[in-house]
């Protein structure tokens, strides 16, 4: 049972646990898994495209960082570094350890990802007239980013946790200033328990904002969201452009088109990239109309046929 003293104590370190978790814990968290998605997507990337030497690099990386322990790094970077004149703070020292050893983690988890979406979405992206790179980063990496989303968040919240580990470099964190009132009052037990409490409500907040995303990010998958470059691929020799107006939100692609009847022939192909989504369909036997495609799609937003390319297979 808790005498009143315990609950004095428990009042009065709250406030004293939770700021520096406020003002330490969550921005070293926020920076540092900023930078290490920026390392993770390069490290992805360079595996995914397979560029010899830079592939060979990033595996090298990420096999030191995620074979070694974080708390070594930290020793590392912090004290190690010292001895060659190499003097970090700590606040910044534990950034470029974070970073680096969670970019390790998710640069794998984003790798994955990437080759998780199918060799057409690319292929269907170079055929609609762009190029690798608008490809990778409009087709294949908003797709790759989706289907990552929940392991990230999880890696977010795992951070969280392990910034504790920063108070060993004396970064004066969450856990560093709980550990200086246990000496102070002489109640590990209550106090441990304080500061786990804290860690769970950041999880806790973290997680709900998981869900909301996912949530988000599972209905704009679902939904057919016309808009962009759109290519029409035409077994002939030729090369044409055909020229219309954006449609405003709202219409109907069939209205806007219904004055121009594109034909598609029997093995005819259409392929739509749109907001990073690339849909393709055979037309199959007999005649088809394109506006009676497009007008399948549910028009929910804009719609730019400006840029359909009629090319040969």
């Amino acid at each position: 049972m808790f005498s009143s003293r315990l609950w004095q104590v428990f009042l009065d370190s709250f406030p004293k646990i939770l700021l520096p978790g406020l003002t330490a814990t969550i921005p070293l968290t926020i920076i540092s898994f900023s930078l290490a998605l920026v390392i993770a997507v390069v490290a992805a990337l360079v595996q995914f495209a397979n560029i010899q030497g830079l592939k060979q690099i990033a595996r090298f990386y990420i096999w030191i960082f995620r074979g070694t322990p974080l708390l070594v790094q930290l020793f590392v970077v912090f004290f190690g570094l010292s001895r060659v004149g190499i003097v970090l703070d700590p606040f910044p020292a534990a950034v470029i350890v974070f970073s680096l050893n969670e970019g390790a983690y998710c640069a794998e988890t984003i790798r994955a990802a990437l080759e998780s979406v199918p060799k057409g979405q690319l292929e269907a992206g170079l055929c609609a007239g762009l190029s690798y790179l608008q490809t990778i980063f409009r087709i294949v990496l908003p797709q790759a980013m989706r289907t990552a989303f929940p392991p990230l968040s999880n890696s977010l919240i795992s951070m969280v946790k392990d910034t504790s580990l920063a108070a060993n470099i004396t970064v004066t964190e969450m856990f560093m200033v709980t550990q200086r009132i246990v000496a102070r009052t002489y109640e590990p037990l209550l106090l441990y328990l304080e500061v786990g409490l804290i860690y769970l409500i950041f999880s806790t907040v973290l997680t709900k904002l998981q869900a909301v995303g996912e949530k988000k990010l599972g209905s704009y998958g679902q939904k057919v969201k016309a808009g962009g470059a759109a290519g029409f691929i035409k077994r002939s020799d030729r090369v044409e452009k055909i020229q219309s107006r954006q449609l405003p939100l709202g219409m109907s692609a069939s209205e806007d088109i219904s004055e121009k009847k594109w034909q598609l022939n029997s093995g005819d192909l259409v392929i739509l990239v749109s907001d990073g989504v690339v849909q393709k369909w055979p037309c199959g036997d007999g005649e088809y109309l394109l506006e009676q495609k497009i007008a399948s799609l549910n028009v929910s937003s804009p719609v730019d046929l400006a840029r359909l390319n009629l090319r040969y297979v």
